[in-house]
């Protein structure tokens, strides 16, 4: 299958723990709202995206999730499961998607897939369906 290269501006160490229990909001360039965000948390080993816009329960709109590695300031994305085909990794269906991690702080992060950047903020996950 195809490999997609997506440059993450975010810097973290190169360890799962740098981001373990961490959870970002899709925003626009200057940090505010966006229409239909992806909702991204990440737990010891595994990510979870969710989109209220594009995931098919109300109570638990996740539209992708998988497992995840970190190494050498590289984050792998090994997606398990494509519910909807609508995340900020991407349209296609690559089983891996590789991202170049540059931490600016621990609030913020940017990533840049094909040119095209996509922003996030960090936020704590609400007692809901997220856990």
């Amino acid at each position: 299958m195809k490999h997609l290269l997506v440059l993450l501006s975010l810097g973290i160490s190169s360890n799962v723990s740098a981001i373990e229990g961490t959870s970002w909001l899709q925003v626009n360039k200057e940090g505010y709202s966006i229409e239909c965000p992806d909702f991204v948390k990440f737990t010891k080993h595994e990510y979870s995206i969710f989109n209220d816009c594009y995931g098919n329960k109300p109570t638990n709109p996740i539209i992708e999730y998988g497992s995840y590695k970190i190494k050498d300031q590289f984050l792998l994305f090994e997606r398990n499961e494509i519910i909807k085909n609508h995340s900020f990794l991407g349209n296609g269906l690559a089983a891996k998607v590789n991202t170049q991690m540059i931490r600016n702080n621990t609030k913020e992060m940017e990533i840049k897939i094909n040119e095209k950047s996509i922003f996030f903020k960090s936020k704590l996950p609400s007692n809901n369906a997220l856990k």
